[in-house]
């Protein structure tokens, strides 16, 4: 556990910005013989598709932006390709954000689905994102599979699938 005012209890994982997710997944799987992947396709709710390379006790997450005009898209596109983000698992994510919030940070945005909590803070000064996470257990992606709602604010705007 990390002693700080967020109370961080570890890395949870970290965001890679990619042009092309597809490329990613054939390097791992045909190059290095992974087989932990998980592919997800959120284009249609926040304009971002995701490749989780699981492996404990942290997991990549490669992004690619596939619709910047709505959700993190527009958050994320103008971002550079490579390292992005950080992800922090936090036992109280309300009391994280008050921390970040109170030292300064901006908040760009709050994802909830399924059984995951997580807000975003622009932090130029550290030359990458925080992401804070809130989440039972310590497998992300098995939680992923939870039923549950999924709602994104970014930037201020709610955006909900068309189906959850």
């Amino acid at each position: 556990m990390f002693v700080t005012g967020i109370n961080a209890e570890a890395v949870s994982h970290i965001h890679i910005i990619t042009k092309d997710t597809e490329a990613v997944a054939r390097f791992y799987e045909g190059v290095l013989g992974v087989t932990q992947i998980v592919k997800i396709d959120l284009t249609d709710w926040i304009g971002i598709r995701t490749l989780y390379i699981t492996s404990q006790p942290m997991d990549l997450e490669y992004v690619q932006v596939t619709n910047p005009k709505v959700g993190v898209g527009l958050l994320l596109k103008n971002e550079p390709v490579g390292l992005n983000c950080i992800s922090l698992k936090v036992p109280d994510l309300d009391k994280a954000i008050a921390a970040m919030e109170a030292a300064g940070f901006k908040n760009t945005g709050r994802l909830w689905m399924r059984g995951i909590q997580e807000a975003w803070f622009e932090t130029k000064a550290l030359g990458m994102q925080i992401e804070l996470a809130e989440y039972p257990g310590n497998d992300i992606m098995a939680i992923q599979q939870m039923p549950g709602p999924l709602k994104a604010v970014v930037l201020g705007v709610e955006y909900t699938p068309q189906r959850q």
